[in-house]
Order: C-alpha cells, then sequence, then structure tokens
C-alpha cells in the first residue's frame, strides 16, 4: 500500500522452475512505460542459434505412401493391445 495515495499494488514475481532458473536473467527496466510498475525483464542467458529450426512442408507430403505403409504397419501380425506393438511401430516406421 502506497503510504501517501493509499493505492495498493501487487507485487511483481516471476515463477521458474528450478531447472531452468540458471538459464535465464531477471531484471527490472528503469523505464516506467507510463505505469507504477518497474516492467520485468527475463532474459535468456543462452545464445540463440542462427540455424533454422526443422519444419515440414505438410502439403508437399506424399499422403497416399502414408496411408499405405501406415495401413500395412498396423495390419500386420502384431498385436496392438501391448507395448511391444509401439516398440514395433517405432522401430520400423520410416516416415
Amino acid at each position: 500500500m502506497h503510504p501517501v495515495t493509499g493505492s495498493s499494488s501487487a507485487i511483481d514475481l516471476t515463477f521458474v522452475t528450478p531447472s531452468l532458473s540458471l538459464n535465464y536473467t531477471w531484471k527490472p527496466v528503469d523505464d516506467l512505460h507510463g505505469s507504477d510498475h518497474l516492467p520485468i525483464l527475463l532474459s535468456s542467458n543462452n545464445s540463440i542459434s542462427e540455424e533454422k529450426l526443422p519444419h515440414w512442408k505438410i502439403t508437399k507430403a506424399n499422403w497416399t505412401l502414408f496411408q499405405t505403409q501406415s495401413n500395412n504397419l498396423l495390419t500386420e501380425s502384431t498385436p496392438l493391445d501391448n507395448q511391444d506393438s509401439i516398440l514395433f511401430f517405432n522401430n520400423t516406421s520410416k516416415f
């Protein structure tokens, strides 16, 4: 509570898991930007790679081949109700 005006405000907090806490720097910014609170700047300590992130061109996928291979894998004699079928699918999938 502000001692002169009697107005109240909330504490500015930032929550992060302990495993990520060392990867970020927390600091208040001096410019209020018209607010009565200092903005908080949360910055990553990791350098950002200029390498592009992988992405998929969904429109160029061969969906007919995908459907055929999926159907073949799912209709083989491998049981679909246990963990072995998941391992089988993951190990034989070439998509």
